[in-house]
This record gives structure tokens, C-alpha cells and sequence, in this order.
């Protein structure tokens, strides 16, 4: 098997999947046109339909929920300004949401009843990003917190009443704060969810209808584990901890199942939880098995019974699969393609360990090649 760089950049990629209102169909990102593009597949068909045409880059994908349309994050000829716009999934007609040469607008989240989003803007100073919420309907924005500083939209409480911020420590490295913020921007001041000395940081943060925010986090520890703050008395408590790294967190609708992802020895672990009425574990539920290889961007159908997410190995390429939990299946739903590369042809990785100058043990993948002669010398590439 003969192949050039070319062939292997012409791999085709299918990521970002969520589900329609109804679980019948998926919108999700394909890079098949040259660049991604956002799709929508039937579940049922099996059949994928290109909803946008954009002449740069669909950055990422959102569903709207109670609603066809679905909210796609583009630019202009590749240009990084990011814009916000809705496709409806039936026809693939398109509204601009924001749309303002030079600005920045980065999404954070839909109101849970699908009324409003939250986006981050450097709309008033260049250096700086403040905080919108716009009404979805009329296209009203409002600014709900200005500061001179990194801010991130995040997730709005179930409620409606509040508004997740994440404000990143421009001068430390791995550091940042959650905040809560009025979305009617009323609210003098946010309130700190996250008082802290030194280098900790919260992601993927998620808000429970049990009064909590359910985020990643490496407070005093040296892998990122879940942790649960109470949005009443501000009090933080792990959840779920392992001597590995959770690196995404999906949590259904209605809060009653938690989805994570942990990276063991440099391979993905897909885990399900059953939720609490506030939002603590109360046990795991069985998960149907997936090869070896790397899960994101977990997804929750509406009804808390299936997940769509991304995953490759060395011999799938960027894929979505469905793992339905009624069911107990894993399967490959869109149709990325490797071109000439077959993937059945390429190697397994091996995983082995090294030892660092503090005696600890590192996982790696070592990949050798299938059909070179044992005393063949070969050149080596390193990836940290």
C-alpha cells in the first residue's frame, strides 16, 4: 500500500453531533466540501442532507432546543471572526443572529427553553470580551456583564435566572473562576462561584436543575475530576475522581444522567451515571462497549436514552456513533470517508511506558510499522 501525505489529508471527518428535539435525526459537522459544513442525518434513512454552504468554516453546531433549527458558528472566508447564525434542519434556510466585520462572537449556550443564547463579544473594546445575551425571536441583545478582561458565555441555570461565567487568569497558566451572572444584567455584581489561591481551573461546566453546576476540575488534585457546586451555599464536593483525567462531561436534559469520558493510558472510557434530584451520583449503568480508541463531544438524546459522540481510533477514522442505552448498541452513523487509505491496512498502536527523571511511569502509543523488514531501519516521529 503506496500512499502520500495527500492521501491521508484527504480523510474526511464527521464530529459535534446533537440530536433533533424528537431523537429522529442528528445535525453534526462534515468536512466532505473541503471544509466542515453542517449536516443533519436521518436516523432512520440513514440519509445525510448539507445544510450550510458557508464561504469560510462551520466552527461548531448547537441545536436549538423545542425547535428544528439548529445554530452554527461560522466565519468569513476563514477570517476567525466568528458569527453566530440559525439553519432550520427541514429546509436549510438560514437567519443571521450576529453579523459585524471585525467582531469576535463567541457562543456559550441556549436558555433551556430555547428562547435565548448566551455569546461572548469583544463588540465594545477589541481587547476585551464581554458578555450578551440576545433574545433569539427578536434579535434584541443585551449586554449582561462588561469587564475589561477573557470572558467566556457558559450555561444558563434551569431556571433561567442565572447565567455561568468562566473568566480565565490571563497571568497565571491554568487558572480561571466561574461566576454567576444576572442574564438580565441588572445584577451589579457577579457572584464568584469559585474563591481560590493558586493555579486551579473549572471547565465544561453544566447546570443542574437541583440547584448545582457540575464542571471539571483540578482543585488540589493532580488529574481533573467532577466536582458539584451548590449554587446555595457555594459549597464544592467531588463527585467522581480517578487516577486519570476526565476530559468531557455531557449531562442529559433533565438531569438524571451524566455522561464522562476518561482518558486511561491515553485511550477513552465511556462512563454513565444515574444523577440524584440535586445532583450527586447515585450509581453507574451499564454502557455497550467500544473499541479502543478516543471519545468527544458526548451528546444526550431528549429522552435520557441514548448518546450520540465522536470517536476514532487507528483503524476507524472520525466518525459518529449512537450508543443506545435501552439497547445496549454501539454504532457508526455517518459516512466519513478515508478515501484511498484503508484503514484495516494501518497499524495498532502498542502501548508501553517510560520512566521520567522522578521515577514515574508515562504511558505512550508505539506504532510499528506492519510490513518492514526487522532489520530495516526507520525514521521515527515523536508527538507530545
Amino acid at each position: 500500500m503506496n500512499l502520500s501525505i495527500e492521501d491521508f489529508v484527504r480523510v474526511e471527518r464527521a464530529d459535534t453531533p446533537h440530536f433533533s428535539p424528537d431523537g429522529k435525526r442528528l445535525v453534526y459537522r462534515w468536512n466532505r466540501s473541503g471544509s466542515p459544513q453542517a449536516y443533519v442525518l436521518d436516523l432512520e434513512s440513514g440519509e445525510s442532507r448539507q445544510l450550510t454552504a458557508t464561504d469560510g468554516v462551520v466552527y461548531s453546531v448547537r441545536r436549538r432546543p423545542h425547535s428544528t433549527e439548529a445554530l452554527f458558528v461560522t466565519d468569513d472566508g476563514g477570517d476567525e471572526q466568528y458569527q453566530l447564525q440559525l439553519v432550520d434542519s427541514r429546509d436549510g434556510s438560514a437567519r443571521v443572529l450576529t453579523s459585524e466585520p471585525k467582531v469576535i462572537c463567541n457562543f456559550g449556550a441556549f436558555s433551556y427553553d430555547g428562547t435565548r443564547i448566551s455569546y461572548g463579544s469583544n463588540r465594545r473594546d477589541r481587547r476585551f470580551f464581554d458578555i450578551y445575551v440576545q433574545d433569539v425571536e427578536s434579535g434584541e441583545d443585551r449586554c449582561v456583564f462588561q469587564h475589561d478582561g477573557m470572558n467566556v458565555a457558559g450555561r444558563f441555570t434551569h431556571d433561567g435566572t442565572g447565567l455561568v461565567v468562566s473568566r480565565p487568569n490571563l497571568d497565571l497558566s491554568g487558572d480561571n473562576d466561574l461566576f454567576l451572572v444576572e442574564p438580565t444584567g441588572r445584577q451589579n455584581e457577579p457572584r464568584r462561584l469559585t474563591p481560590h489561591e493558586g493555579a486551579m481551573e473549572w471547565t465544561q461546566s453544566h447546570t443542574h436543575p437541583g440547584g448545582a453546576v457540575l464542571a471539571l476540575c483540578d482543585e488540589e488534585r493532580d488529574f481533573r475530576g467532577l466536582q458539584r457546586i451548590d449554587l446555595v451555599s457555594g459549597e464544592r464536593e467531588y463527585l467522581l475522581t480517578y487516577d486519570w483525567d476526565i476530559e468531557a462531561v455531557a449531562l442529559s436534559d433533565d438531569g438524571e444522567k451524566l455522561a464522562v469520558v476518561i482518558n486511561e493510558d491515553g485511550a477513552s472510557r465511556l462512563e454513565v451515571h444515574a444523577l440524584t434530584q440535586d445532583g450527586r451520583v447515585a450509581g453507574q449503568i451499564a454502557v455497550p462497549a467500544l473499541p479502543d480508541g478516543i471519545i468527544a463531544q458526548p451528546a444526550w438524546r431528549e429522552d435520557g436514552h441514548a448518546l450520540a459522540l465522536t470517536f476514532e481510533s487507528a483503524r476507524h477514522i472520525p466518525n459518529v456513533w449512537l450508543i443506545d442505552l435501552e439497547s445496549g448498541t454501539a454504532k457508526e452513523v455517518t459516512q466519513a470517508s478515508a478515501g484511498d487509505v484503508e484503514p484495516s491496512m494501518l497499524p495498532e498502536p502498542q502501548l508501553i511506558r517510560y520512566t521520567t527523571f522522578d521515577g514515574r511511569e508515562i504511558p505512550a502509543d508505539y506504532y510499528r510499522p506492519l510490513t518492514a523488514a526487522p532489520d530495516r531501519k526507520l525514521p521515527c516521529m515523536v508527538l507530545v
